[in-house]
């Protein structure tokens, strides 16, 4: 037989979490690519890369506009993913995005760990560390709230700015341990780690840029500035003021030297700033109880259903949760010494959704905002948990409550990998769900779409696209301004019909000239644009396409790089589809004007030169295009274009 000791059975608990987490993921690896997938990384050519080498890796880093960054950490991930399989493969690509959770729930561990057993930190008397480290680790990775970040594939920007910080935070435990006992040699090492961590995070993500505001937290509550040296102090409390003194001097340059760098992205949404502030004051308590004590029919992968606060009493709740929100700030802030893990835990969650929650003007509410923020609750809740336990002296009703905490999680969580574990599943549910959403039913309307598409039987086809149109039409209804709606219905009608349907070519119009403008209407618009070049069956007329493309550019609310890009698509239509050289020319010079700083359009513009016989022309703009490449995410496209012409010096 087997020893049987406290150490196997203690290591034996340390990675069950780990193995139910696998085991619980394993159905949901099968879902397909959704929404921002496809514009990150199915039309991202730069991504395919079949060799490793510092020009391709470098292409892709920098081939997504996402963020201030361009976020090149991800998306060099993901192009290790395609040279990996050499493929698209979607199983790939999440079973990449469960190992790194696998991997943060590890860092995770191993940063309770020593945080809970750090000579430094005053600790609880009395207090089952074990338990409390096994609890919070178990939660979070079961959390049926983490299933939308794990098996959305391009949500592996947020884990892999979460995996940096926890590794940056475990660098600065490491840190201020060799700091007090005056080893300068490996502190300095550790700060270096650190600072490394605070690049690697917010080149994932730009809210990795939160973690030396993790780190000052953890400072303030845990490690209180206390060293053996009167230097290290004084070292320590000025990168702290520094960082308090950085955010205040940002907080004003926002308020009154530049307001529009927030205000005009409003202008874009149908809420206003002061309506998105109250209604996160709400949002945040859903994130909170849905952490704790998630219910599968609230959840979802939208919430465009999620009711507005207008004032202050609109909905009347409103104020109770700015009013509760405050007071468990200020209490934390004010009792972090008497309880330090529940008040560190409570505060970690608001500076995690410091960025995301509260005046950028970002989507209302998203699941995945809560992988790296939702540590801080699980710590708060089972410290005060097992603290509860202790003073009642009740462990092992404790344990019953824990395994009876864990068995809803897993049950909850296995319900929603396995209705995300293929895209029609997931969309019926969501409608199903969020009657009120219509991202929801146009979602569902598109799955339906595709498999109307692949149907050999013309009863099943009919079938299919009926209940596709229906799904689509509730959506326009719900919300006039879907967008990928609008285009699904006419395709549906013109290929049922072959005749345009005037009323829905209309409504379309309006939209695009008037409404939101994302890069959705651009996928659409690029669809229709390639389906005309092709001459494929399905594609519409060339004068219909020309009215959607004039409407779109009567739309003010289009920024630089949008507008640049439907210039793009416009020129590239002109000049292989309806063969206006001249107009064609006219549009993408003014694409490579607009944004000049991206050679991405200077290239296009070399291009259709290229195309309409002026070579020379196509050599000067390459050049010019070589020399605003900061980052060489052109060079393959501006080499191959050069060789292709010829002439180019």
């Amino acid at each position: 037989m087997f020893p049987c000791n406290r150490n196997s059975i203690t290591t034996l608990a340390y990675l069950f979490p780990f193995l139910v987490c696998v085991t619980i993921y394993l159905p949901g690896l099968k879902g397909g690519f959704l929404f921002d997938d496809y514009a990150n990384i199915i039309a991202n050519p730069s991504l395919y890369i079949d060799t490793l080498s510092f020009n391709s890796l470098r292409e892709a880093a920098f081939s997504s506009y996402s963020g201030k960054f361009q976020r090149p950490v991800s998306m060099v991930s993901f192009a290790l993913n395609h040279w990996a399989f050499n493929s698209l493969d979607v199983y790939g690509f999440k079973a990449f995005n469960l190992i790194l959770h696998i991997l943060n729930g590890a860092l995770l561990f191993v940063f309770l760990k020593l945080l809970a057993n750090n000579s430094i930190v005053e600790q609880p008397n009395n207090f089952k560390k074990d338990w409390f480290i096994i609890s919070v680790v178990f939660a979070w990775l079961i959390s049926p709230l983490n299933v939308s970040t794990v098996l959305y594939v391009v949500q592996r920007m947020a884990m892999l700015s979460a995996f940096f910080v926890l590794c940056g935070l475990i660098s600065y435990i490491f840190f201020r341990e060799h700091l007090n006992r005056k080893q300068n040699g490996k502190s300095l090492l550790y700060l270096f780690l650190f600072s490394g961590c605070v690049l690697l995070a917010t080149l994932s993500k730009e809210n990795g840029i939160l973690l030396p505001y993790f780190a000052l937290l953890l400072e303030l509550v845990f490690f209180r500035f206390a060293t053996n040296s009167k230097g290290a102090k004084v070292c320590l409390l000025t990168y702290s003021s520094s960082l308090i003194l950085l955010l205040l001097v940002i907080l004003l340059w926002l308020l009154f030297v530049n307001p529009e760098y927030i205000l005009s992205g409003y202008e874009a949404r149908s809420f206003t700033l002061y309506e998105r502030i109250l209604t996160e004051s709400r949002v945040l308590w859903w994130y909170i109880q849905n952490l704790i004590f998630p219910i599968n029919t609230g959840l979802g992968l939208f919430h465009d259903d999620y009711a507005l606060s207008t004032s202050l009493f609109k909905p009347v709740n409103t104020v109770f949760a700015i009013v509760g929100l405050i007071a468990i700030v200020l209490t934390s802030l004010l009792t972090f010494k008497k309880s330090p893990f529940l008040n560190f835990g409570l505060l970690f969650f608001f500076i995690g959704h410091s960025l995301e929650s509260t005046v950028f003007p970002l989507e209302i509410i998203f699941e995945h905002r809560n992988y790296l923020p939702g540590i801080g609750i699980y710590i708060a809740f089972f410290f005060a948990f097992w603290k509860f336990i202790e003073s009642s002296k009740h462990l092992a009703i404790a344990r019953v409550l824990l395994f009876v905490f864990i068995l809803f999680f897993t049950v909850s969580t296995v319900v929603r990998t396995n209705t995300w574990s293929n895209n029609l599943s997931l969309a019926t549910t969501q409608a199903l769900n969020h009657p009120k959403s219509a991202r929801a039913h146009t979602m569902l309307g598109t799955e339906l779409l595709k498999f109307a598409n692949y149907a050999t039987d013309a009863l099943e086809k009919d079938r299919l696209e009926s209940l596709a149109l229906n799904e689509l039409t509730q959506a326009i209804q719900l919300n006039p301004q879907q967008t990928t709606a609008h285009f699904k219905i006419i395709s549906i009608l013109y290929k049922k019909h072959r005749e345009i349907n005037e009323e829905r070519i209309s409504l379309l119009e309006d939209q695009l000239a008037t409404g939101k403008f994302d890069a959705s209407a651009i996928n659409h618009i690029n669809n229709l644009v390639n389906q005309a070049i092709s001459k494929a069956d399905d594609a519409l007329p060339t004068k219909t396409i020309m009215r959607v493309l004039n409407a779109a550019t009567k739309n003010i609310n289009i920024g630089g790089r949008n507008r640049a890009e439907l210039y793009t698509l416009i020129s590239k239509f002109l000049l292989r589809a309806a063969h206006d050289e001249e107009y064609a020319l006219y549009f993408i010079e003014q694409a490579a004007q607009l944004v000049p700083s991206n050679p991405t359009y200077r290239v296009h513009l070399a291009i259709a030169l290229n195309e309409l016989g002026k070579p020379e022309e196509a050599c000067d703009e390459l050049k010019t295009a070589a020399k605003i490449d900061q980052f060489g995410q052109e060079t393959g496209r501006i080499n191959n274009m050069q060789k292709i012409i010829g002439i180019c010096n």
